[in-house]
């Protein structure tokens, strides 16, 4: 029989495409040195390196509280981690916008 909790966030999770790959909105949730901590809405937080967030010239893109799309590529790594990107997810979001294009 399923706790509260379990059923609670299976409710909380059931919009969410899981599929690695797919492309998640998540929330940024703490800034450290070397990485950012992200909220998918999944059971733990991911880590995406801060240089995925910065821009050319080097300059942080992003405050804590932003929402920003994320690639979801492993749900659990076997240590309990989600594994996500910001890169794959803006060369699909680059990748989707010119096949568009190209179907014009």
């Amino acid at each position: 029989m399923q706790s509260e909790f379990e059923s609670l966030f299976q409710e909380s999770i059931k919009d969410i495409d899981m599929t690695p790959g797919s492309i998640v909105n998540a929330t940024v949730i703490d800034i450290k040195e070397d990485f950012i901590v992200i909220s998918a809405g999944l059971k733990s937080e991911g880590i995406i390196p801060r240089n995925q967030f910065t821009s050319s010239d080097g300059e942080l893109e992003i405050s804590v509280g932003d929402t920003v799309e994320v690639v979801l590529d492993i749900i659990e790594d076997g240590y309990g981690e989600t594994i996500l990107s910001r890169e794959k997810a803006k060369r699909t979001k680059v990748w989707n916008e010119l096949e568009k294009i190209q179907q014009y």
